[in-house]
C-alpha cells in the first residue's frame, strides 16, 4: 500500500494517509509524493529511488511522484507497463569520446542521431560500455540511468522534444519505478545544459 506524506504545520507530528494514491495521468499507484519541506529521510520513510537522485530532488525542493510498474528492460517497455506515452519518458543514453562523457536525454520513443550530435558538438561520440555505466551510476541498477547529469557530475544535452510535453517521467534508478514531475520541474532539475534537436522517432 502506498503512502502519501502531507506537509504539516508541526513537523514533529507527522500524519500519514494509508489509502492508495493514484497518479492522475497513468492510473498507476504512486508510492510517494512530497516537496522539500517534507523530507522522507528525516521522517524515516524508506525511499525506492537512487540515493543521489533522492538527495538532489529534496535539495532542489522538487515536487514529484514515484510511480511503480512491473519490471521492464527498456524505456519503451516502462512506458507501456506504466501506461505512459513514450514521448513523455525521458530516457538517458550515455555517450563518450576522448573528451569525456555526455548524457543524451531524449524521449523514449526516439533514438539518438549520432551524426546530428557530431555536427552540433563537434565530438565523435560513441556508446559508453556497461562496465563504465556501472561505475558512473553505482547507486543504480544496471541499465536504469536517471537523466540528471548534474547529480553524476556529467555534461548533458536535452532533446527539444521533451520540452513539448506537459509532464515528464524518468528512471528512478531501478527497473520498476519512474519519477513523475511537471515539465517545468524537469527543466529546473536539468539546469543550464544544452538543448537542441538530435533525435529521430523509432
Amino acid at each position: 500500500m502506498s503512502l502519501l506524506l502531507y506537509g504539516l504545520c508541526q513537523p514533529l507530528a507527522p500524519v500519514f494517509d494509508l489509502s492508495p494514491r493514484i497518479d492522475r495521468y497513468t492510473g498507476c499507484r504512486a508510492s510517494l509524493n512530497y516537496t522539500q519541506a517534507e523530507s522522507p529521510a528525516k521522517e524515516g520513510v524508506t525511499m525506492t529511488i537512487a540515493n543521489r537522485v533522492e538527495d538532489y530532488l529534496v535539495e532542489q525542493g522538487a515536487e514529484f511522484d514515484v510511480i511503480n510498474h512491473p519490471y521492464s528492460s527498456t524505456s519503451m517497455e516502462s512506458a507501456q507497463l506504466a501506461h505512459v506515452p513514450g514521448d513523455r519518458i525521458a530516457k538517458s543514453v550515455v555517450l563518450e569520446d576522448d573528451r569525456g562523457y555526455l548524457l543524451a536525454v531524449l524521449p523514449a520513443s526516439c533514438r539518438v542521431d549520432l551524426g546530428e550530435l557530431h555536427r552540433q558538438t563537434n565530438r565523435n561520440l560513441g556508446l559508453a560500455t556497461e562496465y563504465e555505466l556501472d561505475a558512473l551510476f553505482e547507486d543504480c541498477e544496471p541499465g536504469a540511468v536517471p537523466p540528471l547529469g548534474a547529480v553524476y557530475e556529467m555534461d548533458a544535452i536535452i532533446d527539444d522534444g521533451l520540452a513539448e510535453q506537459s509532464d515528464i517521467y524518468f528512471e528512478a534508478g531501478d527497473h520498476e519505478r519512474l519519477i513523475h514531475v511537471s515539465t517545468e520541474t524537469f527543466e529546473m532539475l536539468m539546469g543550464d545544459v544544452q538543448r537542441s534537436e538530435f533525435s529521430r522517432h523509432l
